[in-house]
Parts: C-alpha cells; structure tokens; sequence
C-alpha cells in the first residue's frame, strides 16, 4: 500500500491509485446502499431496485473494497522484492526492512489520532446515520470510547499485532501488510542464492495458500520473473487480454459467501479447504498484475500521467477518507434528510460535496505526513546501515 519507490514502476503507482479510489467508493456504497454489497436485508435494507441486480454482478469488482486490498498486498510483494533482485544488495534490503516498520506506523498513527480527535470533539455521526441507512458496517463503526493513550498504543503497535483498529477500521489491512513485508523479506533472503528456487516459491504457496500471504508470495514471484527475464514485456494478443480481463473481472467481482449467492462460485463453493472468495480476489489481483507488467499497450494505459500520478497519494487517500465519511458526510446526509429531500438525493449530494473534501485532506496529509514520513523512515535506514 506504501511501498518505497526504490524503482519507478509508473505503470504500478496508476495500479495503486486506481485500487484506492475503488476502496474509497466501496466504503461509500456501504455507507448509504450495503445491500449491494452485502445482499442480506439484516445488513443492510435495499434503498433502490437497482441494489438487488448489483449485488452479485461481476461488474461490482470495480466497487470492491478487498479486491483492491488484494492487489496491494500483491504490490507490495513485488515492489518490495523487484529492487533486490535487479541489483542484488543485501545493505539496499536490509535498508527496506529497517524503514518498514516506521514507513507504515507513522501515517497509520496520526490517522487514528485524527479519528480519536474526531470523536472526541463530537463530531461522530456515524451511528446517528445508520439509524436511517440501516448500515450495519456503519453502525460497527467508532463504538469505542475515545482514550489518547489508547489510540497511541494503537497506532505504535497495536494494528500491527491485532486484527483490527477501535478508531480507523481500514487499519484491518495494517498486521497482514506489516507480516507479509517481513514474510518477503525472509523469503528473499532464503532463496536469493538458490538456482532452483521455484521448488521453494512451490511449497511456499502450498503452505500459505489459504491465506492473505499467498498474494505477497505471488508478488514476489513476479518480480523474479521480470528481473530474471523469464517473461518479458511484449504485446499480448487480443484474445488472451480479452479472456484474461474476463477472469479478472469474475473473480475480482465474487460477492460475500451466503446462501444466496453460493451459486456465484459454482463447484468451488462446495470446497472448505480454501477460503474461496479470498483464493478468487487473490487470483484476480495476481493477474491484474500480469497484465499490468507484461503487457506493453496495458502498461502504456497505466504510465499515462494523469492516472500514475495518483499513486503517490494512495495510503493517505486510503488512511483518511473513512474519517470523513464518518463526519462530514454523514452530516450533510442528515441534515439534507430531514431538511425533506429523498433517500437517494440526499445520500447522493451528501457523497458529491464530500469528494473534495477528501480530495484536500488526501493532498494536505500526504505532504504534511506521508511524505515525511517516507524521508524520515530513509534517514533512519541510511543512519543504521552505513
């Protein structure tokens, strides 16, 4: 989600910000429509026809929220491996490996302060809301008493070790990513002088398939593919893009697992040896990948300036939107609501006013924090590894 740009992947960075946008739309259907994303009345009610024809639909991978989760988690495999093995120095990774810690705490830090300071202002809104949206996902929200101590552990260790954050819940991510990074750095320290290293990759994947670490193995598995030259970039035909893009779009697109929609996953809803939905966002995460690598008119397509220059703002959008959301959205959603406008007016103006206000604070936290914090946790790095 924050990886060093020790390598100027631009393709990559127009990847990473196009996945945060999407999880930034994720949160904001589940704060006004959660039946499209959860397909269960108890959830979530259904606020319009169009709801039930969404839910299920593969279309809705491009308003997933773990899906662009997954495709980080396989970047960071990558990005955080692809130095070592073009240029194949231990100080150059034992550097990453120092400055990952406070490259991810810091941002992640001041974010749950923000939402602490949020809630402890009075500002919290969420609650209030879901009472008219009928959200769980919002009511789950912001339940906990506010304490500074608390949310200082939190952000210092805290989401590292636990499942999970009290003040910022997109933090869920923060432990996987966090273990996965030390997981990569392990690995290539394992088979960096071993020729036959597939058999490791093999029983690596064996042995983590069932959970989110496979993405980060699959991450770093392509990366020894591009720097060894075993696949190179070249112009893939139009029906392997098409069937390709098809698979992603399956897969990235799976629903929630119920009853209701099992028939989504076929035979392999029927196999409890995998977490399936997982496996299939994992899978469609990988292949984005490939074709975002490989492939030299997809590559050009994700290098555009316009859209690469949205990866550098990528962990502040995904670190502060959800503050937001909780606040100022649902506040203009209230008011409009009982000033006497429609459900979907409501919800739809309360969303467009709140763009650029995330747009703003997304700009002002990455130059203020994110950014330091990446020249910061470099010092660090450079001051421990001479």
């Amino acid at each position: 989600m924050s990886e060093p740009k020790h390598l100027q992947f631009s393709n990559l960075e127009g990847l990473r910000g196009l996945a945060s946008i999407a999880v930034v739309l994720h949160h904001m259907v589940l704060v006004f429509f959660p039946f499209i994303i959860f397909g269960d009345e108890k959830l979530g009610p259904i606020h319009s026809g169009i709801e039930k024809i969404l839910h299920g639909n593969p279309l809705m991978m491009f308003l997933s929220g773990t899906f662009p989760v997954a495709i980080f988690f396989v970047l960071s495999g990558f990005v955080l491996s692809i130095g070592y093995f073009n240029r194949k120095d231990d100080d150059s990774l034992r550097k990453q490996i120092i400055r990952r810690y406070p490259r991810l705490m810091i941002p992640a830090l001041f974010s749950i302060l923000i939402c602490a300071l949020l809630i402890i202002i009075g500002f919290a809104k969420n609650i209030d809301t879901s009472s008219i949206t009928g959200s769980s996902w919002l009511d789950n929200g912001w339940t906990k008493d506010p304490m500074l101590f608390s949310a200082i552990k939190e952000g210092i260790y805290g989401i590292f070790v636990n499942s999970g954050s009290a003040y910022n819940n997109v933090l869920w991510t923060m432990q996987i990513e966090f273990t996965g990074s030390l997981l990569v750095f392990l690995l290539i320290f394992t088979v960096k002088n071993i020729k036959y290293r597939k058999y490791i990759y093999a029983f690596t994947i064996i042995g983590l398939i069932n959970t989110w670490y496979f993405a980060f193995i699959a991450g770093v598995i392509l990366a020894d593919l591009y720097s060894s030259g075993a696949i190179k970039v070249h112009s893939f035909s139009r029906l392997k893009i098409i069937t390709i893009t098809a698979i992603i779009i399956y897969m990235g697109g799976v629903p929630l697992l119920n009853t209701v929609n099992s028939e989504y996953y076929g035979i392999f809803s029927k196999i409890d040896l995998v977490n399936i939905r997982q496996l299939f966002l994992t899978i469609a995460a990988i292949l984005s990948l490939y074709l975002v690598i490989f492939d030299s008119k997809i590559k050009r397509v994700f290098e555009f300036n316009k859209i690469q220059r949205l990866g550098k703002y990528t962990f502040s959008l995904y670190l502060i939107h959800l503050p937001i959301l909780y606040t100022f959205t649902c506040s203009i959603f209230m008011f409009l609501f009982n000033y006497g406008l429609s459900y979907k007016m409501s919800a739809l103006i309360s969303l467009c006013v709140s763009i650029p206000l995330i747009a703003a604070s997304t700009y002002l936290f990455e130059r203020y924090i994110d950014s330091r914090s990446v020249r910061l946790s470099a010092k660090l790095a450079d001051l421990i590894v001479k």
